[in-house]
């Protein structure tokens, strides 16, 4: 179910290209990890304290949630069929019935 979901969200090209290009900024500010040049995020040469790479990975969370990649992904699920919503502790919930709509 959630390969699916996750396809779903992938597979929206501007949501897609929209998120990656911000995840990118932060976690170039941040040095936690960096995307090589096949396209996958790994481990930097100078690798962060996992205490720090805790907290800046928190920080990256809260800033894409706050600046609505949250319910921006909502909005893809919605636009896809599933009955999807921001739950109280800030995370993508979606009605597994739905799924079954799709």
């Amino acid at each position: 179910m959630l390969a699916r979901v996750l396809g779903i969200i992938r597979s929206h090209e501007d949501f897609r290209c929209a998120y990656d290009a911000r995840l990118d900024q932060l976690l170039e500010e941040s040095r936690i990890l960096d995307r090589g040049p096949d396209g996958r995020l790994r481990t930097p040469l100078v690798p962060v304290d996992p205490r720090e790479w805790r907290a800046a990975y928190e920080r990256i969370l809260e800033r894409m949630e706050t600046e609505g990649f949250v319910q921006r992904a909502v909005s893809v699920l919605q636009a896809a069929g599933l009955r999807a919503w921001r739950n109280g502790a800030g995370h993508i919930a979606i009605d597994p019935s739905s799924l079954e709509k799709t």
